[in-house]
């Protein structure tokens, strides 16, 4: 019997196959008890715990120092070169789509499990180096980035760094040509999934 613990109730009713789980008889769903996510993933003896995106770098750090052994699994919507990015960087066990059949996942639950040196991103290979492009911010540009991934408006953060409007409009500009995306909904993703915001 595998163990499996979602991270919450909402990133299950999301996926296509949550109410299907019920039925398979070959896993065994946790149920959350506490509203301390931490606390729960040290109190269950966990084969496998999915997670979502949100604060996903902090997530795993805890799940690691206090369940060292469980499969850690982002379920996501599609996929992309941040999200692969990140995976390999910080070590996800696997990444499923919320579309993903009842069959589906348990297959997939079920080599994570057997397999040692699973990666389920393997075939995918991101198109951008993530690293060069970091670096290539400069601390202005960073924190730009971090206000932005807080929902600030270009005014908001003018007033934070004491930097005019047309100032934050340049940095913003040169911040979505650097990392190769379209518009502010790309940066508010960035921003989230690499943590720009702990920089402020």
């Amino acid at each position: 019997m595998i163990s499996v613990l979602f991270e919450n109730d909402s990133i299950l009713k999301e996926t296509s196959f949550g109410l299907d789980l019920h039925y398979q008889l070959e896993l065994m769903l946790l149920k959350r008890k506490n509203n301390d996510f931490n606390l729960d993933v040290s109190f269950f003896k966990l084969d496998v715990l999915l997670i979502d995106l949100y604060n996903i770098i902090e997530k795993v750090k805890s799940i690691r120092l206090s369940n060292e052994n469980s499969k850690i699994v982002l379920l996501i919507d599609s996929y992309s070169d941040h999200v692969c990015w990140i995976a390999k960087k910080i070590g996800l066990d696997g990444i499923f789509l919320k579309k993903l059949t009842s069959e589906m996942f348990y297959l997939k639950i079920l080599s994570i499990t057997e397999t040692q040196n699973n990666i389920c991103y393997k075939n995918y290979n991101p198109t951008i180096e993530f690293e060069k492009i970091e670096s290539s911010l400069t601390d202005t540009e960073k924190r730009v980035l971090g206000y932005v991934g807080n929902g600030l408006c270009t005014k908001e953060i003018s007033d934070l760094l004491n930097l005019s409007k047309r100032t934050i409009d340049n940095h913003r500009a040169r911040i979505l040509k650097k990392l190769e995306v379209k518009n502010n909904y790309g940066l508010v993703y960035i921003a989230t999934v690499y943590n720009f915001s702990k920089i402020l």
